[in-house]
């Protein structure tokens, strides 16, 4: 039998500088620049890596996710009609950071138009990580209190962009780089992060698993209260 081909959907953000002018009309811009990247594309690969690309071009998508404020980290995790799209945006001085979500089909097109997702506090934009759990989006993002003290967010949306769980860790440190999070079948999330308890120390690598049982059904989210934990 003849093996079967797969193919998957990857994204990237552009950019192009303040000052680039086009030279002649403009039809499908593509222009991979230096300035801050605004502009998020999409495209499809086989899996020999060769693009496969909307009526013969180099992405795969018709439509493009146009931001305001530079995009800082773009996340994507596969459903199985299409995959999930999150971004942070770079904060502004008239905007604070933001955390942004969509839903993608095969094909690039947009299926959830991008929504922000709330926040309890500051989000630290480089801190993103996601991952899908039974066809939901879980997104998890550093977020900064006004005492200057970092705790990480995870909260769960479904197909529709619902917000339906959320969990707060509190820590003693601050976090370094960005969070890593695996989606494990039947054994809930693992999610490890480099924390700085104070300038004069090391950092240490933790991790926490989130077992399906421990709130992912909860009632209403809401921003929790803190609580340090345990070192």
């Amino acid at each position: 039998m003849p093996s079967r081909r797969h193919s998957s959907i990857r994204s990237t953000a552009l950019g192009a500088p303040t000052d680039w002018k086009p030279k002649g009309p403009l039809c499908d811009v593509r222009f991979p620049g230096v300035g801050p990247a605004t502009t998020i594309y999409l495209g499809r690969y086989s899996a020999d890596g060769i693009s496969i690309g909307y009526n013969g071009s180099a992405m795969a998508s018709k439509e493009a996710i146009h931001e305001a404020a530079p995009v800082a980290r773009l996340r994507m995790a596969p459903r199985p009609d299409g995959a999930w799209l999150a971004w942070t945006l770079a904060p502004l001085e008239d905007a604070p950071g933001a955390l942004r979500v969509a839903r993608m089909t095969p094909s690039g097109e947009v299926a959830l138009p991008p929504i922000t997702v709330p926040s309890c506090s500051t989000p630290v934009a480089e801190s993103l990580a996601a991952e899908q759990v039974d066809g939901d989006l879980v997104v998890a993002v550093v977020e900064t209190n006004t005492r200057g003290k970092d705790r990480i967010v995870l909260r769960r949306l479904d197909a529709e962009g619902t917000l339906t769980w959320m969990t707060t860790l509190f820590l003693g440190g601050k976090v370094e780089g960005s969070l890593s999070m695996l989606a494990q079948r039947g054994r809930g999330l693992l999610i490890a992060w480099a924390e700085r308890a104070s300038s004069s120390s090391a950092s240490q690598l933790r991790a926490v698993r989130l077992g399906c049982a421990e709130g992912f059904a909860a009632a209403t989210p809401v921003c929790e209260t803190e609580d340090v934990i345990p070192q």
